[in-house]
């Protein structure tokens, strides 16, 4: 069996007589430190001679290097250059950066309907991140008409790739017009990884509050006591004054006053002023 040290003289010699695989790969290995030493400078060197003979992955990399000024002094122009080379060869992941970097207007004029054909370019290939972005376009009506139909057409479609936003998306836009489609989609988003782009606790008060209320499922304290619990147990007031008011009311658990007024009180210390009023009743309701 080869030793590191062996393969790596193997790639260097066909990188070395122009193989475009061997290129990009010896690019990988010194980037990432692939049984070698990290060196961001031989790892551009080597995409860009695999840039030269048109692989669009090599092309992608490097813009990524400009981007954060990794073995380059940091260069948006050139990374634009390089993400616009890659994303005319159909890679989807340069499309989409080409994407946002049009959306936000970060160091080049904002046009939305560049970020709209890219995003659109990657999204047929599947992309889910650029179906996402093509779904909030077309809600919020960036660059194009609102169109209801398409918001959810593409948030379906990166949904279902199990994009947890745009579940968490579809949930919103199905809310109060098909609460059994709403809580399919929050269902399948809560029990993702958190988002930078949505609050879980209040994902999870929600679903409390459709299972406690029957909307889209059957009645079902314990799963409202449940979903609440998760939210409170990560401070979220709304949720702690429901588990109050469950306590209090004894609405699908035994009445249990310390808890509620446990609950209550988490709840009321953040501001909530559902929660201060019911306390100062019951402390009314104690002078009786």
């Amino acid at each position: 069996m080869k030793n590191n040290k062996a393969l790596l003289n193997e790639l260097l010699t066909s990188a070395e007589q122009g193989s475009v695989c061997a290129q990009y790969s010896l690019g990988a290995m010194y980037r990432y430190g692939i049984g070698i030493s990290k060196d961001d400078e031989q790892a551009l060197l080597w995409w860009l001679k695999a840039s030269k003979q048109g692989d669009a992955g090599a092309q992608y990399n490097i813009g990524g290097m400009y981007r954060h000024g990794r073995g380059v002094p940091q260069d948006y122009e050139q990374a634009v250059y390089w993400y616009t080379k890659a994303a005319e060869k159909k890679y989807a992941k340069a499309q989409y950066h080409l994407g946002c970097w049009y959306l936000r207007g970060r160091n080049i004029p904002q046009d939305y309907e560049k970020a709209i054909y890219w995003y659109t370019q990657a999204a047929e290939q599947g992309d889910a991140a650029s179906q996402w972005r093509l779904g909030w376009l077309n809600k919020e009506g960036k660059g194009i008409s609102r169109n209801h139909e398409q918001a959810v057409y593409w948030y379906t479609k990166a949904a279902e790739q199990e994009f947890t936003v745009a579940q968490h998306n579809l949930g919103v836009m199905y809310r109060h017009k098909d609460d059994k489609q709403a809580i399919f989609w929050w269902l399948k988003a809560v029990e993702q990884q958190d988002s930078m782009y949505f609050n879980k606790s209040e994902l999870q008060a929600n679903l409390g509050s459709m299972f406690s209320r029957g909307e889209g499922v059957p009645q079902d304290y314990e799963k409202a006591f449940f979903w609440w619990t998760k939210a409170a147990e990560k401070n979220y007031a709304r949720a702690q004054y429901y588990l109050g008011r469950m306590y209090d009311l004894g609405e699908g658990v035994p009445r249990d006053y310390q808890h509620a007024l446990y609950w209550l009180t988490k709840a009321s210390e953040q501001g909530m002023m559902l929660a201060k009023r019911r306390l100062d009743a019951i402390e009314l309701e104690g002078q009786q």
